[in-house]
């Protein structure tokens, strides 16, 4: 699971325990981000108008102008975070087997 906070870790391991499937989550920012755009534009994720944090991200999302390479400023990103790991974990694998249809973030 490479280097989880302790927290991670513990609440992965209670989840287990419990019968659940865990998924590390491919945290990859800029791939999470072209590929959240290509689902958007594909109609594979729409953000449901109810989506208050997540609409507001998206105008906040920008990226950092004094980095060398393609970085984005990390800061009130929560809700952009979870749309990534989604789009790169969960979503990915669906579109990739073709057993995908439009999802709603709510």
């Amino acid at each position: 699971m490479g280097s989880l906070q302790p927290s991670a870790a513990s609440f992965i391991a209670a989840l287990r325990k419990k019968g659940f499937t865990v998924v590390q989550a491919d945290n990859d920012v800029l791939d999470g981000i072209r590929r959240v755009a290509v689902y958007l534009r594909e109609g594979n994720i729409k953000i449901h108008r109810s989506c208050g944090d997540a609409i507001t991200e998206f105008g906040l999302y920008r990226w950092d102008e004094k980095a060398t390479e393609d970085r984005v400023i990390k800061e009130n990103d929560h809700a952009m975070d979870d749309i990534r790991y989604f789009a790169n974990t969960i979503l990915r694998r669906k579109v990739r087997e073709g057993d995908y249809h439009p999802i709603w973030m709510m």
